[in-house]
């Protein structure tokens, strides 16, 4: 689901084709939104209201996307788009406020989030934050999983508060993770979780898959309760939850999962892939209150 994007009281939907050829591109990719409510069977060239492609050949646009919530506090719900192949792989997250219709390229969103440096693959993973900073506007969260802060692909996140507006570098965010070690590819997955803590403000939960604590590759994600500011580790984490085998990749795949228990906190998934020699499992995890 893509939130509100029209501001109808009614959720729409986002489809990626992120090996479709648009405007005369290859492999650029496609986004494709549908207001809600939709029904039957769906032509997305003939019926998407409005469509979205990358700027260059080979982006594969549409391998990463979320529902941003409201970043602008207009009232319609945002699209936060990665790609992490653009500008020599250093990545971006492309932000497009609601409404959002018509065909429009990358280039054309409100807000490009670049990444810092060649390689870092930034906007390999994006997600809404929801309201981390409890200022009334929600926020974004990028991963960029290849960075080299601690050591090669050590990995790195990014949290953006607010209404963001033209170019804007990952380097001047308001939360800079840093990976542990080398290898850690923390930002592989990002999620905002919702108030797990019951504080009132959102949390965020951020993976390391190849972490070796547990083992080998066993992984690891780590859950940061709102607010937080400025550089910090992944091992400054409040909470963490961590692989406990070899390869099993904890924290591959992470979901906001809403309040499953009915407690009044949020609540949210943790992927292992490969646990179980590649059987996988996935771990629900219940609000932890104050």
């Amino acid at each position: 689901m893509a939130g509100d994007i029209n501001g109808d009281g009614v959720g729409d939907m986002a489809i990626t084709a992120y090996l479709d050829d648009k405007d005369g591109l290859s492999n650029n990719g496609a986004i494709y939104l549908l207001n809600g409510p939709v029904y039957g069977e769906v032509s997305l060239s003939e019926q998407a209201n409005a469509t979205l492609w990358g700027e260059s050949d080979d982006d594969y646009a549409g391998r990463s996307i979320s529902s941003a919530g409201d970043v602008d506090g207009d009232g319609m719900d945002d699209l936060i788009i990665g790609v992490s192949l653009a500008d020599d792989e250093a990545g971006a997250a492309y932000l497009f406020a609601g409404a959002i219709a018509g065909d429009a390229s990358l280039q054309d969103a409100d807000a490009r989030l670049a990444g810092e440096f060649a390689s870092d693959r930034a906007g390999g993973s994006v997600s809404g934050a929801g309201d981390v900073n409890g200022d009334g506007t929600d926020d974004v969260l990028v991963g960029a999983y290849n960075a080299d802060p601690e050591g090669a692909s050590s990995g790195r996140a990014y949290l953006l508060y607010g209404a963001l507006n033209g170019s804007v570098s990952l380097a001047s965010s308001d939360v800079r993770w840093s990976g542990i070690t080398t290898g850690d590819r923390l930002g592989y997955a990002v999620s905002g979780v919702g108030d797990v803590d019951g504080d009132g403000n959102d949390d965020v939960l951020i993976s390391a898959y190849g972490e070796d604590s547990g083992g080998s590759g066993a992984g690891q994600a780590y859950l940061f309760y709102g607010p937080v500011n400025g550089d910090l580790s992944a091992a400054s984490s409040d909470v963490v939850y961590s692989g406990t085998g070899a390869d099993e990749q904890a924290g591959k795949t992470l979901a906001r999962a809403g309040d499953i228990n009915g407690d009044g906190l949020s609540d949210f998934l943790i992927g292992m892939p490969n646990q179980d020699d590649g059987v996988g499992g996935a771990y629900l995890v219940f609000g932890l209150g104050d």
